[in-house]
């Protein structure tokens, strides 16, 4: 399991010391709230999604997609998400 170690994203409610946990489902890493898992499918809301890669983690250009540390970065508006 990861936590949240930072998150600047305005309309994100993922905070510091949330818990979260990837799911590899179709090409795609995806990423929820352990709090949410236990809560009827359809009620699962997922915060982020990793570019399309096979389940090892893999990208079609052969690098590894990101899974912790900054997951994801918006520069020019300077938000970031990272995991710990």
């Amino acid at each position: 399991m990861l936590k949240v170690k930072r998150n600047t994203y305005p309309n994100v409610d993922l905070k510091e010391g949330d818990e979260v946990q990837w799911h590899y489902i179709r090409g795609c890493y995806w990423l929820y709230k352990v709090s949410e898992l236990n809560l009827p499918t359809l009620c699962i809301k997922s915060y982020f999604a990793s570019p399309n890669c096979n389940k090892d983690g893999i990208k079609s250009n052969g690098k590894q997609v990101d899974l912790v540390g900054v997951v994801g970065q918006l520069k020019s508006k300077g938000y970031i998400l990272e995991l710990e």
